[in-house]
């Protein structure tokens, strides 16, 4: 208890110094004096003697002694002194400090000096046997004590029980199993101290409207857990059943008026074995309990009491076995040991009993109890033929139905793996006829950029044939204004005198003049020969040539070409009068120097 108190001690005034230092009201404050300048004394010192005698030890540690409570006295006289003279200027702070300090300081001086004293008994213990011991150490040695110091009939007992099926005969010793508890890791049975064996009257709820009652024999047994240092033990329940044998096992708690409250059960038979984990857990003792008590308020004291009272109810373990053949024979009304023998009519009572739930009145015996037990055993077999049989063509049934089941299930399978399949089909057509769009749009969309780029195009050459257009309508306008000023210059005066072949060239040149004229009035081509004569008929097919129409196929392409043409025809036929005007010229040029024409007079 002092070395549980010191270590909680060091904790608590661990975290209260570990939380003064780091506060901010504590680095706020200046100390008049500093934390590490703090002295402390220590008044706990560890006393082990090594290697001396008995007697030397005993006076060296007594005079030690006196003198160490000397020197205690002293300084605590001291300290007192100091404490009860007042100063000024002492900080609070730095008391707290000072204190904390302190009572840490001894705990942790008297918990080191706790350990180091029991470490030296270690070694000594270590020295004298040889070896560590364990808990199995400590089990055994105390196993080996019981032997020594109780009686026979006192001694602990393993817990393993045979299990049978009739326990008041005495002369039928055969068991169908065994139950026991061991230790898992080293696989021993635990000692227990049994109690009397007693016959009594057990009840047991095993739903919510059905109780019932068993008449059974009780033992109370008592286990003496043995703890060392940290080493905990798990243990087992261990319950196997021999060949052709049966039981039910119970588990659960023992509460008022040998009630049980069962908390699990199971039906054991031909050969299994079950391993339960059993969970340990100390319940602390009455003077533990009270002293965790008392310190809460009233209500929280009184609801403890009654949480521990019902711990304390249900805190009795229970392990029952009840042998499966009495009770089927009490079940079917026969006597007793009479399916003993009877393994497979046994079997198949089980079988219908847990598998089918079968009620016990349909297979029990009816008849007249005169009759030998061969007889009852052969009407039971009866009955229990019979509800095979009914029990195999309802099994058949459902098994056909099933198989039917099976069947529908397949067809419906094939047909829905069939129709997933012409839907893939479909979908695979869907997606092939996706794609083929999707490649026709994309060439449509081709197509459609590449007439676009056309029609751009067919825009451009539109704007420079625009462009052209104006430069030849200056152009003409200019050819216009030349030949209008030439044609001024062709007026010629009517006073001029006639001359021997004057009136030919003047002919001729009012020929010219004419076509000038038509040439500026109309916009159809003007041809002349090279002896200066018009040729009507080439004017006639090249105005057949222009009525003629340009076939295209899209209507926009005719009329640029028609446009196109046009003024190809234009430019044509104003560089043709161009070049007649230059021929005129030329004849006029001749004509003047041959006749002896004054310029004056042109």
């Amino acid at each position: 208890e002092e070395s549980d108190f010191c270590n909680q001690l060091f904790k608590w005034s661990t975290e209260v110094l570990g939380y003064l230092t780091k506060s901010k009201e504590t680095s706020d404050c200046v100390f008049s004096v500093s934390p590490e300048d703090i002295s402390l004394y220590l008044p706990a010192l560890p006393v082990v003697f090594l290697n001396g005698s008995e007697s030397n030890v005993g006076e060296s540690y007594k005079v030690m002694i006196d003198d160490y409570n000397l020197q205690f006295q002293e300084k605590l006289r001291e300290m007192c002194n100091y404490a009860s003279t007042p100063r000024a200027g002492l900080d609070r702070f730095f008391v707290m400090l000072f204190v904390v300090s302190q009572l840490k300081a001894i705990s942790h001086t008297y918990v080191n000096h706790v350990n180091y004293v029991e470490e030296v008994h270690r070694k000594q213990i270590f020295a004298a046997l040889g070896k560590e011991l364990s808990l199995s150490d400590i089990t055994a040695c105390m196993r080996d004590i019981y032997k020594r110091k109780f009686s026979e009939n006192k001694q602990p007992v393993p817990f393993s029980y045979c299990i049978r099926n009739n326990q008041n005969r005495k002369h039928l010793k055969s068991s169908i199993g065994f139950l026991s508890i061991l230790e898992k890791e080293t696989n021993q049975h635990i000692y227990m101290l049994p109690g009397g064996k007693e016959e009594t009257t057990i009840t047991m709820k095993i739903s919510a409207s059905i109780q019932i009652a068993m008449q059974s024999y009780r033992r109370v047994h008592g286990w003496l857990r043995h703890v060392f240092s940290e080493d905990t033990e798990s243990y087992v329940l261990q319950a196997n059943v021999k060949q052709y044998g049966s039981f039910i096992l119970l588990l659960g708690t023992l509460l008022e008026d040998n009630q049980i409250d069962c908390k699990c059960a199971c039906v054991l038979h031909h050969g299994q074995q079950l391993e339960i984990p059993l969970s340990t857990t100390d319940l602390p003792t009455a003077k533990e309990f009270s002293r965790a008590i008392s310190s809460i308020s009233e209500e929280q004291q009184e609801f403890s009491r009654l949480f521990r009272s019902m711990q304390l109810e249900g805190s009795l373990f229970v392990v029952g076995t009840i042998p499966i053949q009495p009770q089927l024979e009490k079940v079917l009304n026969l006597p007793e040991c009479s399916l003993s023998k009877r393994f497979e009519l046994q079997e198949q009572i089980i079988g219908l009993f847990v598998d089918h739930q079968i009620p016990g009145d349909i297979l029990r015996f009816d008849g007249e109890t005169d009759l030998s037990t061969e007889d009852k055993i052969q009407q039971v077999s009866y009955n229990v033929h019979t509800i095979l049989e009914l029990v195999a063509s309802e099994v058949k049934q459902e098994e056909e139905q099933k198989q039917e089941q099976k069947l529908a299930s397949r067809e419906l399978l094939e047909n829905f793996q069939c129709k997933l399949s012409s839907t893939s089909m479909r979908l695979e057509r869907t997606h092939q006829l996706a794609l083929e769009t999707e490649l026709i749009g994309m060439s449509t969309l081709q197509l459609l950029e590449t007439q676009q780029q056309q029609l751009l195009d067919q825009d451009a050459r539109l704007n420079e044939i625009g462009k052209s257009v104006s430069r030849m309508r200056n152009i003409s306008c200019s050819i216009s204004a030349e030949l209008d000023y030439h044609s001024d210059l062709l007026q010629l005066p009517q006073e001029i005198p006639s001359a021997p072949g004057h009136s030919k060239k003047v002919s001729l040149l009012g020929k010219l003049f004419a076509q000038h004229e038509e040439h500026k009035y109309h916009t159809g081509p003007i041809k002349q020969e090279s002896t200066g004569v018009v040729n009507e008929e080439n004017i006639e097919e090249d105005n057949k040539e222009e009525d003629n129409p340009i076939n295209s196929e899209h209507p926009a392409t005719s009329e640029v070409h028609s446009s196109i043409d046009q003024h190809e025809h234009s430019h044509v036929n104003l560089i043709q009068t161009q070049q007649d005007v230059f021929e005129m010229r030329r004849i006029l040029e001749n004509t003047f120097e041959s006749d002896d024409v004054t310029a004056d007079a042109v």
